[in-house]
Order: C-alpha cells, then structure tokens, then sequence
C-alpha cells in the first residue's frame, strides 16, 4: 500500500466535519424544517396580501380589472423566463440536471422567498441540490450568479436608456463598441486546444444572460399595464414607465442581501418616482398593486407547478 502524504492526510481531517454532517442533513427532521419555514414565509404573504388589498380599496379609485389581468399575464412569462434562466445556468455549474429538479428547487425556493433577507432563499436552493450531490458552495455562487445577471441587465439597460436620452446614435455606438471590444480580446487569445468547447460555453452563458435579461423590457410593460388599471396612460409612456420600473427595482436589490427590515424599498421609490409624474394616491395605489401581483403571482404559480411536478411525480411512480 502506498505510504499516505501528508496533504492527504489534511484533506481528510478537513473533510471529516462535512462527512459526519452528511447523514444529519439527510434526516428527515430537516424535511419538516423547511415545511416549517415555507408555511412561516406564506403566512407572512397572507398577512402582506391582506393588508396591501386592505390599504389598496381604501384608496377609492376606479379600478379597471382587465389590465390587472394583463399584469399577471405578463408576470407569468417573466417567470417562466426565470425558471429558463436558472436552468440554463444550472446546466453550466451543476452539469447536466434535469428541467425538473430545476424548476422544483426554483418554486420550491420560491415559498420561503418572503422570509427577512435572501438567505432562507439561498439555503433552500442549496438543500434541495445537495440531496442531489451538487457541493452547496456551488449552488450558493450560482445563486450569486443569477443576482448579478439581473443586477447586470437592469444596470445595462438603464444606462442604455440614459445614453438614448443624450443621442440615439449613442445607445447604438457604445453598445457595439463594448461587443466588439470584448470579441477582440478573446480572438487576441488565439486558437487554443479546445476552443470550440469554449465558444460553445460562451454561447450558453450568453443565452442564460438573455434570458434574464430579456424579462427587464416586459417588466416595464408589468408596470404600465397596473398603472393603467388605475389612470389612461399611453402606450407612448412605457420607456417612462421601464424607466421608473428599473430604477426602483435597483432600490431594492441594493437592500436584497440586508437583514431585510426595509424590505418596501422598491415600493417606496416606485411611489416617489410615479408620484412626480401622475396623482400621490394613483402613485401609492400602483405601488401596493404592483406588491400584490407580484407577491400572489410567484406563489400561485410556485404551488400550481410545485403541485403538478408532485402530482406527475407521484402518477409516474404508481406506473
């Protein structure tokens, strides 16, 4: 038998604590745990939900039903854009898992979203991948990952919205610019053993990019569509409306990763930034809307997709 190195023997003592925690993250205490903290995060939207319709008909504005209606169309292909993008991206850090266990860690993950912070969101996510052997390290910084791409598409637009503002040839140029840049420094790398492999993953983290990107343009749509539900705005106004949509949901990323006490900070800007431009009361009756589609929209979809994945699940076990 070959003697045993010393970084061997190092890298087994290390990996001793995560090997004697193995056998009690898969006890079944921790699956009522998080059944525990799920129904927790959904009293807390009852409770949210309640209280937003509560303040949303004391503002004794006509309503206008069908473009609320059209709101929650519009959420629900952004969300399915979402389920998308975190499967594309998964694809690239965690290999080749399935659509299924994807979507069911997103809506899973999605129930205990409305706890305080993103951190019960996170860990969710990185339960449910390390019961399938994927290292939660990699799960957190793929999470991180997804974070930055929306971060990273809200911030590009809205800078490509301002240079629109100074000259449409501005918007075009930088953005070309910028690609062009970027393509030379990588041909500069020339052709390597393999680089057909690494063309072909910068082609796949460019459609997972887009498919986050890409829900930025409907979410200003989201947005116009609820203001209607309230006051005739025309369709003219939506870069207004995205602009709006994009700056008060940078406001709320910026306290994402707090402790999650000033969780109404896209509410907050969405009403300073509306009110400057139509009535305070059709500015607070837009921001409560927008907190309740968006609160009832992601876990009506969640458990209606969460139930049908249980109900195939348990169909295709039966046969």
């Amino acid at each position: 038998m070959a003697p045993v190195s010393t970084a061997q023997r190092i890298q087994r003592l290390l990996s001793l604590p995560r090997e004697k925690l193995r056998p009690l993250l898969a006890h079944p205490v921790w699956r009522w745990f998080w059944r525990g903290l799920t129904a927790l995060s959904l009293a807390a939207v009852a409770a949210g939900a309640y209280y937003s319709y509560t303040e949303l008909s004391s503002d004794g504005l006509r309503v206008r039903p069908d473009f609320l209606l059209l709101s929650l169309a519009i959420y629900m292909v952004t969300f399915l854009m979402h389920l998308m993008g975190w499967h594309s991206l998964s694809r690239l850090l965690f290999g080749e898992i399935g659509l299924r266990q994807d979507v069911e860690a997103v809506v899973g993950s999605n129930l205990v979203k409305y706890l305080p912070t993103i951190a019960w969101y996170i860990a969710n996510r990185a339960h449910y991948y390390g019961q399938r052997g994927v290292p939660q390290a990699r799960v957190v910084a793929a999470s991180f990952t997804e974070l930055g791409f929306m971060v990273g598409a809200c911030a590009g637009l809205l800078g490509l919205m301002w240079l629109y503002g100074i000259s449409p040839w501005l918007a075009v140029a930088v953005p070309v610019a910028i690609a062009l840049t970027l393509w030379a420094l990588y041909a500069l790398r020339g052709a390597r053993f393999g680089r057909a492999a690494d063309d072909w993953q910068v082609g796949r983290w460019a459609a997972a990019f887009l498919w986050y990107g890409a829900t930025w343009p409907l979410a200003g749509l989201f947005l116009w569509a609820i203001l209607s539900a309230f006051v005739p705005v025309p369709l003219e106004s939506v870069q207004t409306v995205l602009w709006i949509w994009l700056n008060a949901a940078l406001a709320s990323y910026a306290v994402s990763l707090t402790l999650g006490f000033f969780v109404i900070a896209r509410e907050i800007t969405l009403t300073v930034l509306l009110s400057q431009i139509w009535p305070l009361p059709v500015a607070l009756a837009t921001a409560i809307a927008v907190k309740l589609v968006l609160t009832l929209g992601e876990v009506t979809c969640s458990l209606i997709v969460l139930g049908a994945l249980r109900l195939t699940g348990a169909r295709s076990d039966d046969e």
